[in-house]
């Protein structure tokens, strides 16, 4: 290969620059010292707490290198995977370990971004323009861009460091390119090909890169740089292996998941507003939602200004090739994921600026210097340091998902799937009244969202309102018939209002779409017991337990199944079994206890109901039961005691005061 006409060139880094990169990564640290004990939220729940391709490093496949195919965010990424592996092996389920590698990688991010500036700003283009100050530009680029707190998606949820570490590679891929190591690049790039398709546009950015800032032409470019470049490219057939392997990610994104015309026109507004959030990061949103917004005029005048910018990158590139390729960088890092190609499940995320931020953060810095001199760093500097403390104050929203939701309805009120997830985070704090109010915004705001009225029928069914419960399922299963779970969740609000058959009929329609789910057989065994089936009750029960031996709820039921078909012995075998495998079991338990009483064995039902009453002391009904086998024992001071504890808690309860007098 001939020499380059134009080679970058680099100093040795001033101390000075050192101290500075050192401030960088302790800055870095500081903005998201709060994040470390940030919980798995939203998509983490799929992609890394259930899932068991993480759960083990060797073999690789099947293994961490076979991520799961349902369209979650590890689908079709296998580098990621295996990252969230190594993290498994650590600490588990443990989120601090997450969190730390997430931290590092954008932190060596940050690294790589400055010395690929500083490299481009040395190169033979641009080495007079700026002077002594190369190294100082740079940084404050890699500042800017590090201590953004429109970076708070990419590195405090932890799913999305899918982002981070395509970026990561992105940068490093160019980075080795402008130095000449084509080996590291092709390593680099073929990573990112492995870790999220957005680095689809990397061997396009080189090709770019060497004819902007390494060579006086595209001629030269393709003379000089034939070989790497073409290695670069022979990385997209990793890429095309995977996307053959894992299609559109479960429905999630591709062409075909949803109208590529209407996604397409709503881009420009959205790279609009990302570009609006790096100079005013306010609000920020973590969920804009699913619907893709109606083309109107302001749509009409973003897609305007947006077409006029990619009109001026393409003189650029022309013209002021340096320029050109900040813009062609800009537009093709945002490509992938904000363009033609749909993704479904969110028509705009911030997390997909986050490499393209630093075209916008240099951009900033380099057009300040040319007008302020070195004013500019100071005034760089200051920025980092208000954007570091924007981040720490992010991270905060982070802190659990009623904080994290509460935020996003407050910013993106019209976004159905939030309200249905703020709901799910008001019940998990015990605030009902409160959930269903969300999930009836949500079903208001989206009528046909089968999601949404799965949930707000759970949140019904949970506070009594049964048949309101169930019209919220059937709607959920006019929408959707093969969501499994409004199957199951009518089946039980069903089986509550004793219509018994019908619920059987729900529960096989479940198990017919997911054949594994224990629940389902679980609740299906129960009814089938209720309807007096107790043969095809049996076979299920039986049929779970041969699968999941240790299943207490699956030796209870067939327990129950065993007495009700006068096979006494056995059936006090599967609850001793239960009571061994969960001793803190309060169902199994009394289930026990009251078995063994009824079989004329009360010296032995007295024990599991006194280790029950220690399980909940104050339970009116355990301890009218647990007087009762008292006095059938022969103890009956012992359930006078207990008779007149319970009276203390219920001093109106007659069934308690009947039993006392019969003691008398």
């Amino acid at each position: 290969m001939s020499q380059p006409a134009f080679v970058s060139s680099s100093a040795p880094l001033d101390r000075r620059v050192r101290l500075g990169l050192a401030l960088l990564l302790l800055a870095i640290a500081a903005a998201w010292s709060n994040s470390f004990a940030v919980p798995f939220l939203f998509d983490d729940i799929t992609s890394i707490g259930a899932n068991e391709s993480i759960c083990h490093l060797w073999p690789l496949v099947p293994g961490p290198l076979a991520p799961p195919v349902g369209g979650e965010t590890v689908s079709g990424r296998p580098l990621l995977n295996l990252t969230f592996a190594l993290n498994y092996a650590v600490s588990g389920h443990a989120v601090w370990s997450h969190h730390a590698l997430n931290l590092v990688l954008h932190a060596a991010a940050a690294l790589v971004l400055f010395g690929l500036v500083r490299r481009t700003l040395r190169s033979a283009p641009l080495r007079d323009r700026f002077g002594a100050d190369p190294d100082w530009l740079a940084l404050a680029i890699a500042a800017l861009w590090a201590l953004h707190p429109l970076q708070t998606e990419s590195v405090t949820y932890l799913v999305q460091r899918a982002e981070s570490l395509a970026a990561l590679l992105a940068f490093a891929t160019l980075y080795a390119f402008a130095r000449g190591w084509f080996v590291a690049a092709f390593l680099a790039c073929l990573a990112g090909m492995a870790a999220k398709e957005t680095t689809v546009v990397v061997p396009v950015l080189a090709a770019l890169y060497a004819r902007c800032f390494l060579a006086a032409n595209w001629r030269e470019a393709w003379k000089n740089f034939r070989t790497p470049l073409l290695a670069l490219a022979a990385t997209w057939l990793l890429l095309a292996a995977l996307l053959a392997t894992f299609g559109n990610r479960g429905g999630t994104a591709g062409l075909g998941t949803a109208s590529s015309l209407d996604y397409a026109l709503a881009q420009p507004a959205a790279i609009l507003r990302y570009v609006r959030l790096a100079f005013w990061p306010q609000p920020l949103v973590f969920d804009y939602g699913q619907r893709t917004p109606a083309f109107d005029a302001s749509a009409f005048g973003a897609l305007l200004v947006v077409l006029t910018l990619l009109g001026a990158t393409l003189w650029a590139l022309g013209r002021r090739p340096a320029l050109g390729f900040a813009g062609a960088a800009f537009f093709l890092l945002l490509a992938p994921s904000s363009s033609v190609v749909p993704v479904a499940s969110q028509f705009m995320a911030e997390h997909r600026f986050y490499a393209a931020l630093a075209l916008v953060a240099a951009a900033l810095v380099l057009g300040a210097y040319r007008w302020l001199g070195r004013a500019a760093l100071v005034a760089g500097a200051a920025l980092a340091l208000v954007a570091a403390l924007a981040t720490h104050a992010r991270n905060r929203v982070y802190q659990s998902d009623l904080a994290l939701w509460t935020d996003v309805v407050a910013h993106a009120p019209h976004n159905a799937r939030a309200w249905v997830n703020h709901g799910l985070a008001l019940e998990a704090t015990g605030r009902q009244t409160d959930a269903l109010e969300s999930f009836a915004n949500a079903v208001a705001l989206e009528p046909v969202y089968p999601f949404a009225h799965n949930n707000y029928g759970l949140a019904l069914l949970h506070a009594g309102r049964i048949s309101d419960a169930v019209h919220e399922f059937e709607l959920a299963l006019a929408q959707n018939p093969r969501l499994a779970a409004a199957h199951f969740n009518r089946a039980n609000s069903l089986l509550a209002l004793g219509r018994t058959d019908d619920a059987i009929a729900g529960f096989e329609a479940a198990l017919r779409l997911q054949p594994k789910l224990a629940d389902v057989r679980l609740n299906l065994g129960s009814a089938l017991h209720r309807a007096r089936r107790y043969v095809e009750a049996e076979a299920v029960n039986r049929a779970l337990l041969a699968e999941q031996p240790d299943s207490v709820a699956a030796h209870c039921n067939l327990a129950s199944t065993l007495f009700a078909t006068r096979r006494e012995p056995e059936a006090l075998d599967h609850l001793a079994r239960a009571t061994t495998l969960a001793p803190g079991n309060l169902t199994a338990r009394v289930n026990y206890g009251t078995a063994l009483a009824v079989t004329g064995r009360p010296a032995e039902a007295v024990a599991q109901f006194r280790a029950a009453v220690a399980l909940r002391r104050d339970d009116p009904g355990l301890l009218l039961n647990y007087a009762a086998v008292l006095a059938q024992s022969g103890d009956a001071a012992a359930a006078r005691t207990t008779l007149d504890r319970l009276l203390a808690l219920q001093p109106g309860n007659a069934d308690a005061r009947r039993l006392l007098e019969q003691l008398r």
